[in-house]
């Protein structure tokens, strides 16, 4: 909050928030500019990347699915908003007084280093340097960044860990495993930045795909049941998932879904001369990648139901030959609504 204001009161701040909110029609007649805004909603939230299946195994009856779906993304854009807010005002701020014009700041933003690496550890500093404790602010900017960073990890590596467990695997050594295995996938990006630029693109775009097959599951499962039994007959003080999410989850998602993939192949074959290449961001490398990641999991996947799975019981078959997961017994329900005072006590009965 600090940061935020004490950019709004740098001098020139207005031309940046005037150039931020005066928005370049023509931009938004090209797919880049959507599957930036998604993917970048999708990486934020952690929507489609998994995540939230792992945090979704520790979630009680208790917990507001709902709530949390509704309003972590609104906060999440309200800190990003912010946050450009406090870039646009600082990076405007520092050129104006030097005497650079609108053209050459706005170039400055767009080629501010690999992976947009310069917006942070270029020009947060900048921002405290006229600071009597700018030093420790400057220090505390990056031990959150650095927390943010671990944080994020954490439900990263638990999908991972969580898997490898009901694979059978310990958790320390599944744990263990999972560190292993991601520092070294990691260790490319954090020495050498084009291979960070790499993957960003290619796998930042991969969450469009991801939300996709999330939602083909739901469809799978059946959008209307799986309202009702896995969220609605679940939680037990929660907002309720109304029927317009039916639609939404079945029919405009993978639409648009679908839309922005062909919408952003066609794009990239037209207007670049060497998406057949494999450089840094062409379509072809990008492609590759989600082939050979989708042949390993379906691979892994064979395997493990050939030689790990255990067959089903006749218990976790109900009538219709399908699985109620989440459906909460009615005695835990009555339980609880007792404890709030919304039913009345059960009677005692004694036997002799």
């Amino acid at each position: 909050a600090f940061s935020l204001a004490w950019s709004l009161s740098l001098p020139y701040a207005y031309e940046g928030i005037t150039y931020l909110f005066s928005p370049d029609w023509d931009v938004f007649k090209t797919s880049q500019v959507w599957v930036d805004a998604v993917t970048q909603n999708a990486w934020d939230t952690g929507t489609a990347g998994g995540t939230m299946v792992a945090y979704a195994t520790y979630m009680s009856q208790k917990d507001g699915v709902v709530s949390i779906g509704t309003f972590m993304p609104i906060a999440n854009n309200v800190v990003s908003l912010c946050c450009g807010i406090m870039i646009f005002c600082n990076v405007f701020s520092a050129l104006a007084l030097e005497g650079r014009s609108q053209a050459y700041i706005v170039n400055v933003l767009k080629d501010n280093g690999p992976a947009n690496t310069g917006l942070t550890f270029i020009w947060m500093p900048l921002l405290y340097k006229d600071i009597t404790f700018g030093r420790g602010l400057a220090v505390l900017f990056f031990l959150s960044l650095s927390f943010a960073g671990f944080s994020s990890l954490i439900g990263i590596f638990e999908l991972q860990a969580v898997t490898l467990e009901n694979m059978g695997l310990r958790r320390i050594p599944a744990a263990i495993l999972v560190t292993v295995v991601v520092f070294l996938l990691g260790l490319p990006s954090a020495l050498n930045l084009n291979v960070l630029v790499n993957q960003d693109a290619s796998w930042g775009f991969g969450l469009i795909p991801s939300g996709l097959l999330f939602c083909f599951l739901v469809i799978y499962y059946g959008p209307d049941r799986f309202r009702r039994v896995l969220v609605n007959d679940f939680g037990l003080e929660d907002l309720k998932l109304r029927k317009i999410w039916n639609y939404f989850i079945a029919f405009i998602a993978p639409v648009i879904g679908v839309a922005l993939i062909i919408w952003w192949f066609a794009n990239n074959i037209s207007d670049d001369s060497r998406w057949f290449q494999l450089e840094e961001t062409s379509l072809l490398l990008t492609f590759i990648q989600w082939m050979c990641l989708l042949m390993v999991v379906l691979n892994a996947n064979h395997i493990y139901q050939r030689c790990f799975a255990k067959p089903k019981s006749s218990q976790d078959t109900i009538q219709d030959g399908s699985i109620e997961v989440g459906q909460p017994k009615d005695s835990e329900k009555e339980d609880y609504l007792v404890k709030r005072q919304l039913l009345p006590p059960k009677e005692e009965t004694s036997s002799l």
